[in-house]
Order: structure tokens, then C-alpha cells, then sequence
């Protein structure tokens, strides 16, 4: 009897460490619908989803962002205190945009959020190719108009990381997660190496090639990501629990 107790408390106490080294959304044995078996392709799929769309949103960043400051010099007429102001300005507005996302996402989700924010940024972006299309309306150099768009462009397109990275997380057993976090130096290796890219195409064609190949490439990283619109149950559990109770309630 002391023996077998002895082995159901060991066995107890396994199964606790197994499950505390388990994803958050996995060890807790309610998957909304799916068998382990499907809810274990589910937490296959979502991290390597989540990592192709950062992926790809570090090889479009590195094919502008690092020519902003040039940009807003030769083609805006700025001086290098204002292109600095603008430096400044940007963080706040990251941070202020990040915190009405998280906002955002108690009603709307960690899934719609992210796409919605990037798609909008990436218009932004599309806004600015074309404003240099014409050149004699000289919209480049319209300072009130230009900076405001790459502002709000630049707070957008950031403020929904933490969100997408929370999503990885959530997927991700706890024992693994160094090695995922790890796979971040990739994503700011291929941001380093696009730059090289983007600018021999801005020296070539001028900025609004490399702001167009961006917004084309961001786009390919938002359409990622936009495939965990199907398992949004999964993600955004909190979201759909209490209708479920709801209806339950009601009948």
C-alpha cells in the first residue's frame, strides 16, 4: 500500500513537471473542440508561422528603414537636427500605438489586431511611393505631410511585435523556447542583409522603388500571419469562452 502510493505520488509529481514544461494553452487540457492530436499540429503550425511572417517583416524592414534618415535629407530638404526630432518622436509613438493595440486586442484578438495594424501601415507605405510618383506637386517635400505619414507608418508597423510575439509564446514548451527566441538573431540577420539590397535598388531607381518593394514584402508577411485567422478560437480563447457560457447559460 506505502509502495503504491509512494509510485502514484511520483507519478503525480511527473506528470506536474510535464506539464508545467508544456506551452500555457496546451497544458491546459481543454483545446475547444480539437483532440490532442489535432490541437499538436495546431501548436506545430502557429510558432512557424509567427517566425515566417517576422521573418519576413525584418527582410522588408532592412530595405528601407535604414535609409529614412537620407531620405528625409536629400528628398525632404530636413536638416540634421529636424531628421533627429523625428527620431525622437517615433519610440513615443510606438509605444503609445503598442499600448492601444494591447487595448485593442481584449476585444478584438491577438490575430485581427496585428493584421489590421499592419495593413494599415503598409498603405501608409503605398501612400508614399506614390506621392513621389509626381514630382512637379512636389509631395516629398511637403514636410507637414511627409512626416506625419512615416510617423504613423513607422508606429503601426511596430506597435503589433509584442502581440505576434506573445502568440509564439503561447505555442511554444517552455524547454524550447530559448532556441525560439534565438531564431530573433536570424530575423535581424536578414534585416542587416536586405539593406544591402535595398539600398544598391534606392541608389539605382530612387527611394520610392525600395519604399514599394517594402510595402511588397510586407505584404507577403501580413498574409502570413493572417492564417492564423482560423485557429483564432485557439489563440484568443478568453474571447469566445464566455459567449460559449453565454449560450449555455441561456438554454
Amino acid at each position: 500500500g506505502a509502495d503504491g502510493s509512494a509510485h502514484a505520488a511520483l507519478g503525480g509529481l511527473g506528470q506536474d513537471a510535464a506539464a508545467s514544461n508544456e506551452a500555457p494553452l496546451l497544458g491546459s487540457g481543454d483545446h475547444d473542440g480539437a483532440t490532442d492530436a489535432e490541437f499538436a499540429r495546431i501548436k506545430y503550425i502557429i510558432p512557424r508561422l509567427v517566425l515566417t511572417s517576422d521573418i519576413l517583416f525584418g527582410i522588408a524592414s532592412g530595405t528601407t528603414i535604414k535609409f529614412f534618415p537620407l531620405f528625409f535629407r536629400s528628398e525632404t530638404g530636413l536638416s540634421p537636427s529636424n531628421v533627429n526630432w523625428i527620431y525622437v518622436i517615433m519610440p513615443l509613438f510606438v509605444v503609445l500605438f503598442s499600448m492601444l493595440a494591447t487595448r485593442a486586442t481584449r476585444k478584438f484578438g491577438r490575430v485581427l489586431v496585428p493584421v489590421f495594424c499592419s495593413a494599415t501601415g503598409i498603405c501608409l507605405m503605398v501612400l508614399l511611393w506614390w506621392m513621389g510618383l509626381d514630382r512637379e506637386r512636389g509631395l516629398w517635400q511637403t514636410t507637414w505631410l511627409v512626416v506625419p505619414v512615416c510617423v504613423l507608418r513607422t508606429a503601426l508597423m511596430n506597435c503589433a511585435a509584442p502581440i505576434r510575439k506573445s502568440v509564439l509564446i503561447d505555442f511554444v514548451d517552455k524547454s524550447e523556447r530559448g532556441w525560439w527566441n534565438s531564431l530573433d538573431s536570424v530575423t535581424r540577420f536578414s534585416w542587416s542583409g536586405s539593406a544591402v539590397f535595398g539600398g544598391i535598388l534606392a541608389d539605382k531607381y530612387g527611394y520610392g522603388a525600395s519604399f514599394l518593394l517594402t510595402a511588397g514584402l510586407q505584404a507577403l508577411a501580413i498574409s502570413s500571419f493572417a492564417t492564423l485567422l482560423r485557429y483564432r478560437r485557439h489563440i484568443d480563447r478568453d474571447l469566445y469562452r464566455p459567449r460559449r457560457s453565454a449560450r449555455v447559460g441561456a438554454a
